[in-house]
């Protein structure tokens, strides 16, 4: 088994200390963060899957770079995939909802927004 620990600084005075397991194509994620430690969605383990270093205050951020590369063909990627869409989907309906807003705003004042 890989296993490779970061020490990510937070919010927290501490810094959280976010640790990947690999066996074979299946990772583990593990974040003291309070998220991380009650099993939801953290941040921390997401961005470091993603390459991001810029929270890493452990020497070996270098590291970031083969926990990325044992995403591809893992238990996590299409989860991960599958988040990437969602945000991408809720962004443009956020889009969406500006527009609807601003095309009501200019009929309720006899005006027509355009909304391209």
């Amino acid at each position: 088994m890989d296993k490779i620990s970061f020490l990510v600084q937070g919010s927290a005075n501490e810094p959280y200390e976010v640790t990947f397991e690999r066996e074979n194509n299946q990772i583990a994620a593990f974040c003291t963060c309070p998220a991380g430690a009650n099993g939801t969605y953290c941040k921390h383990r997401l961005f470091i899957l993603d390459g991001v270093i810029s929270g890493i205050v452990s020497d070996n951020a270098d590291q970031a770079v083969t926990v990325a590369s044992w995403l591809r063909g893992s238990n996590l990627a299409a989860d991960i995939e599958n988040l990437s869409e969602a945000e991408r989907v809720l962004e443009q309906a956020k889009s969406n909802v500006n527009k609807a807003k601003k095309n009501l705003a200019a009929a309720m004042m006899r005006r027509k927004y355009n909304a391209n």
